[in-house]
């Protein structure tokens, strides 16, 4: 019967052991579940930002090359005027059509490019990039915006929108040739230079958008309408050129699987869970250690436990040289019991002397079950006598029947090891058992 009791014991300790770390590794894989959510969506926002500045600095590159590409537009046309405008009667206006010509071959986007005399274009470069009435409105224009009542006008730089959402950059400039004041009027396809320039330095990055007032100029094809009641990062610069103001705006962060508002909420829950989970690991590691150091049937601590905990009073009472004692104790005539009684009763018997034990010994006394009806306990601060003391009380405890205690009692000496005093103790507890035997189960 014994055995059996003994065995289903085990049996219990191991299906607990078993439950709990079945329980930590539980609480461990959840931990790495919110670790690694927590770690992703952080992961993301830290892509999301870098994006974010990533595209902030591209934006401003643009910006500025923007300014630079129109300046170098105009100044290659300020050239070509001056050049013509050098030349002057020497040549016809067959020859200055022809150096029109040949030039323009040379700068990108231009649609355009002559002189108005009598309020009409002359010297027409590609005059069938507009239409009549286009370049009617270019010629009102340019002439209201030079001031043509003027000897020799003013320059200025407009945009004309030609066709919905397209829109023609023209440079008018003071020229004069054969002694007659005149405008040298140059047009460049403004979405197709933008165009030019998005696809060759930004598209590649970041989706873009160049827009005029309420015009689109450009837009790359994977710029992103946001759905209604949503919004896409959008990071935008304004580049003032002459007076015309330009809108440049990228799209960075769209690819986010999440508002911010998710992702907070989902790092809040993912930080919850693990929360959680460690506290359940604490737990779960209490109980397996206290499963580990603790006996099944009294609660008390074990041999494991003991033996371990008295290294360490050992160990700290040489070192601050300090008493220490030990008492082994064991359940007089417990076979008898088990024997008469059954295995029940001799489990009863434990459990009360235990608690009977532990109301007698101090706090600071560690008390521990040694295997089988014998029990240990470390006096730390305890002379020998001192320790004689507590077995005498000990051996006198009244459990309420014919149940009495044998005990041995050792002292830690200067070169004692650790199973020595234990060994002495032992030795002791069986010299009293042998000789006095005072308490005995009938």
């Amino acid at each position: 019967m014994d055995k059996k009791m003994q065995s289903f014991l085990a049996w219990t300790r191991t299906v607990r052991s078993y439950r709990l770390q079945g329980f930590f590794v539980a609480c461990l894989v959840l931990l790495g579940a919110g670790a690694g959510t927590a770690g992703t969506f952080l992961l993301l926002q830290w892509k999301s930002r870098e994006a974010d500045q990533g595209a902030s600095v591209l934006l401003t590159q643009t910006s500025q090359l923007f300014s630079q590409t129109l300046q170098d537009r105009k100044r290659t046309l300020a050239v070509l005027r001056n050049s013509l405008q050098a030349a002057g009667s020497r040549l016809s206006l067959q020859e200055h059509r022809e150096i029109l010509e040949s030039s323009s071959v040379h700068i990108p986007q231009l649609v355009a490019n002559g002189w108005i005399e009598q309020k009409t274009f002359s010297g027409w470069v590609r005059p069938g990039s507009v239409s009549p009435e286009e370049t009617g409105r270019m010629v009102q224009e340019s002439l209201r915006r030079s001031g043509w009542r003027k000897i020799f006008g003013a320059a200025s730089t407009f945009t004309l929108e030609v066709r919905r959402d397209h829109s023609l950059l023209i440079f008018s400039q003071p020229f004069r040739a054969s002694g007659r004041a005149s405008l040298f009027i140059s047009a460049i396809d403004l979405n197709a230079c933008v165009a030019n320039l998005m696809q060759s330095e930004v598209r590649r990055s970041f989706p873009v958008q160049v827009t005029e007032g309420e015009r689109v100029l450009y837009q790359s094809p994977d710029w992103r309408v946001p759905p209604p009641g949503k919004l896409i990062p959008v990071f935008e610069r304004t580049t003032v050129y002459e007076g015309i103001r330009w809108r440049i705006q990228m799209q960075a962060g769209a690819d986010s699987p999440l508002p911010g508002g998710w992702v907070k909420g989902f790092l809040l829950l993912a930080g919850l869970i693990s929360c959680l989970a460690i506290a359940g690991m604490i737990w779960a590691t209490g109980r397996l250690r206290q499963l580990a150091t603790t006996d099944e049937l009294t609660r008390l601590h074990n041999r494991r436990f003991f033996l371990e905990r008295w290294q360490e009073e050992v160990a700290r009472a040489k070192r601050y040289r300090r008493q220490l004692s030990c008492l082994i104790m064991d359940i007089n005539g417990f076979k008898r019991i088990n024997d008469r009684n059954g295995h029940l009763a001799g489990d009863r018997a434990l459990q009360q002397v235990a608690t009977e034990l532990q109301r007698q010994l101090r706090q600071t006394d560690v008390l521990a079950r040694f295997g089988g009806d014998e029990f240990i306990v470390a006096l730390p601060e305890t002379t020998l006598d001192q320790a004689l003391e507590v077995a005498k009380k000990l051996r006198g405890l009244d459990f309420g029947g014919s149940l009495t205690l044998s005990v041995g009692s050792a002292h830690l000496l200067e070169n004692d090891l650790p199973l020595d005093v234990i060994d002495r103790a032992d030795q002791d507890l069986y010299a009293s058992r042998q000789e006095t035997q005072t308490l005995r189960v009938t």
